[in-house]
């Protein structure tokens, strides 16, 4: 780190890392796993913290060799990271922030990496309830209509 970036971390600054790229892209009930990387800093190792209501619960190095970074050409593929999750913080992974700190202590939330390969937006919890019934109520609908007898538009000819 420089001497630039270790005074900027002593004092507490919380810059943005505006060219930081990551996700995080495995959440379950048992860990955090993404990675995170600093094109400006291709070498270095980024670190990262999970938070929690703006309080730092852990924080850990990106250093973990991850077979798709190497394949998506992504600095040296070692730019992975995992948390393993207290059960307390697993009730609350919904609540969970994972930022990178980048080398020149810039910092950079990390979006929640979706199936499709778009990132989320920061979504309420309430907003991610409402969004998780109406997931479940179109599922109820697709059931019902699966075993209603008109399934298909031949059934519907007269």
């Amino acid at each position: 780190m420089s001497a630039h970036a270790e005074a900027h971390a002593a004092s507490g600054g919380t810059a943005a890392a505006p060219g930081m790229r990551g996700f995080v892209d495995g959440l379950n009930g048992a860990q955090i796993d993404g990675w995170a990387f600093e094109p400006a800093n291709p070498t270095e190792r980024v670190v990262v913290e999970l938070r929690l209501d703006g309080q730092t619960l852990a924080t850990t190095v990106a250093d973990r060799h991850r077979a798709d970074l190497a394949r998506a050409g992504i600095g040296d593929a070692f730019h992975g990271f995992r948390f393993p999750l207290k059960p307390a913080w697993a009730e609350r992974r919904a609540d969970l922030l994972a930022v990178a700190r980048g080398v020149e202590g810039g910092e950079a939330p990390l979006p929640l990496f979706q199936r499709g390969g778009l990132p989320a937006t920061t979504a309420s919890p309430q907003m991610v309830k409402a969004i998780e019934r109406l997931v479940a109520g179109q599922r109820d609908l697709n059931r019902g209509f699966a075993r209603s007898p008109i399934r298909s538009r031949r059934n519907l000819r007269p």
